[in-house]
This record gives structure tokens, C-alpha cells and sequence, in this order.
């Protein structure tokens, strides 16, 4: 009679296949491959599995090879580091990058206003306005850089109306970009999914 030793089921191997499962469920319910998918690994710091969003749901090979790169987590290190803080924090980060997708539809929409509507501009008028824009962003540079403290009674009074002028475009220059990248999300939201997990108990 042999006698076949017994496997061992760790944390690890739980979590593991869990993921495998979920991956599963996700890519019969979106076949086309648009649902994405990050993985996390938290224990005494985080990482990523996948180094960004892509634009294609991971491969259940690259899913593999990505757990077998990354290896099982120490178990004899010291466990009073070991949280899922440190995956949570990195996750909602990913979450609030801009995916391929966005990223695409950003770049063809570079006059994109009001939450989707775009200005349709020539080839030559664009790298014209680019031309002007590196000439304005050349001014604003410097009034951001000038950390001094300056003496406004010896300063002409057209070079402080100049210099709050480019302030104030600074400015709106900001808020414009704030809006361009809310636009965008509220538009194309990132409509993946992170996944956070944790393979080691921490004992108290």
C-alpha cells in the first residue's frame, strides 16, 4: 500500500485560488475584456501584481506567472508590520488614475470642456496654440519659480500688473486642468476592480 503524503493548504494557497475564481467569474460575465482587474498584495508593504490598468482584462497566464514572480510572503518575519493598510492605501490610488482608456479619450479631446464637449481644431492652428502655450508657460515658470521677496516700491508699476496677470492665468490654467481630468473620469469612469488581500495573520 503507498502512502501519498498529504498536502498542506496554507492562507496563501486560499487566497490564491481566490483570486483565480474571481478572475474567472469576471471574465464570463464581461467576455470582451473590458472589466479590469488589479491585484494587490499586502503585507508588509504593498504591490502591485499588474503594473498598471492596460487595456484588456489580465490573462489567467499573466495572472499565474505574476503570483509566481511574486513568491510566498515570509512567514517568520515579523508580523507586527504585516497590515492591509498597506494595500488599501496603493489600491485607492489606482483607482484614482486615469486608465488607458481615459487616457486615450483625453488626448483626443485636449480641448475637452463642460464635461465632453471638444473644440475641433486644424493641424496648424493646434501646434500654433502649442507654440503660443510653451511661450506662456515659459513666463508662468518664472513667476512661479521667483520665490524671492521682492520690494514692490522699487518695482514699475506695468511689471506688477504683468506679474499678477500671469499669477491669475497660472491660476486658471489650474483649475482648467482640474476640470479637464474630473471631466474626463465623470465621462469614462474607471469602471475596474482592485483587489486587496492579505496572506499572513497578525498575532496580537
Amino acid at each position: 500500500m503507498r502512502v501519498v503524503n498529504q498536502v498542506e493548504k496554507m492562507l496563501w494557497t486560499c487566497a490564491v485560488e481566490s483570486a483565480f475564481e474571481f478572475h474567472r467569474i469576471v471574465d464570463e460575465i464581461y467576455p470582451d475584456g473590458v472589466r479590469l482587474i488589479r491585484f494587490v498584495i499586502s503585507d508588509f508593504v504593498g504591490r502591485f501584481l499588474t503594473p498598471n490598468w492596460g487595456t484588456q482584462l489580465i490573462s489567467l497566464d499573466q495572472l499565474l506567472k505574476s503570483f509566481a514572480s511574486c513568491g510566498v510572503p515570509d512567514a517568520k518575519a515579523d508580523l507586527s508590520s504585516c497590515s492591509i493598510i498597506n494595500g488599501i492605501s496603493i489600491a485607492v490610488e489606482a483607482i484614482s488614475e486615469l486608465t488607458e482608456l481615459q487616457k486615450k479619450q483625453s488626448d483626443l479631446n485636449s480641448g475637452f470642456k463642460y464635461f465632453g464637449k471638444c473644440n475641433k481644431r486644424s493641424g496648424s492652428s493646434t501646434r500654433q496654440h502649442t507654440d503660443d502655450k510653451q511661450l506662456e508657460n515659459n513666463d508662468l515658470l518664472d513667476v512661479v519659480d521667483d520665490k524671492k521677496k521682492t520690494d514692490l516700491r522699487y518695482e514699475r508699476f506695468a511689471d506688477r500688473v504683468k506679474r499678477l496677470s500671469l499669477k491669475m492665468k497660472l491660476a486658471r490654467q489650474e483649475m482648467y486642468a482640474l476640470t479637464l481630468e474630473n471631466g474626463i473620469k465623470k465621462v469614462f469612469p474607471n469602471t475596474g476592480s482592485i483587489v486587496v488581500f492579505t496572506s499572513l495573520k497578525r498575532h496580537s
